[in-house]
């Protein structure tokens, strides 16, 4: 039996492996292609965080993009 992994690359090493031994077809897909830049690197990584916090805020009927709501978006503590 397959026990839980927290490492994502032993799963799929593994779960290749039973549908070879079953003669199924496999792809296998990756989001690891590299632009060569570490800043440019992380944009994907940083699209997924926003969705997510849209995704959230839409959930709550909050505006996504306002960031200072309530008593501290008066106009006098912001000259």
């Amino acid at each position: 039996m397959l026990q839980p992994t927290a490492d994502a690359d032993e799963l799929t090493t593994a779960l290749r492996h039973a549908a070879a031994l079953e003669r199924m077809q496999v792809a296998t897909f990756s989001t690891e292609a590299g632009s060569g830049s570490a800043l440019l690197d992380q944009i994907p990584m940083t699209v997924r965080l926003q969705r997510l916090a849209l995704r959230f805020a839409r959930q709550r009927g909050q505006n996504a993009d306002l960031a200072i709501t309530g008593a501290w978006a008066g106009p006098d503590l912001w000259p």
